[in-house]
């Protein structure tokens, strides 16, 4: 989870942004509520979640002057293969948004004004609790 979620995500920076600070682009890293908030019995994912949150953070802080605009997306529950294969079944995965829901929030994200910046939007079907 480390490699994927965290090193993905900084390896991903590192490849990208001598283009995005060329482009003043977007850079979204796609954490999740897991990042916001830690989950019992999902430590090693909520550690790589944090870790994408904290480094989006600082991006931002670093590129923001460089027009640079920094986001982290984080979603709660997906109804997606990766849900399914955490335990759940195709009952429990109901009320859970999709992946394309997702998507139009990032959509929304990168598509506002070039003077606005959305640092961390965190979303949830409404059938999931608010703690945190």
């Amino acid at each position: 989870m480390i490699d994927v979620n965290l090193k993905g995500t900084l390896h991903t920076a590192r490849f990208t942004l001598p283009h995005l600070i060329e482009r003043k682009g977007d850079f979204l890293s796609m954490a999740s509520v897991a990042g916001l908030r830690a989950f019992p019995g999902e430590a090693v994912y909520n550690a790589s979640k944090f870790g994408q949150l904290g480094f989006t953070r600082a991006l931002d802080h670093e590129l923001r002057e460089q027009g640079v605009r920094v986001t982290n997306i984080a979603p709660g529950g997906i109804a997606t293969d990766f849900a399914m294969g955490s335990g759940r079944t195709p009952d429990s995965v109901e009320g859970m948004m999709s992946a394309e829901e997702v998507a139009d929030v990032v959509l929304f994200a990168v598509n506002q004004p070039r003077n606005l910046r959305m640092m961390t939007v965190s979303f949830r079907p409404m059938n999931e609790g608010s703690w945190g």
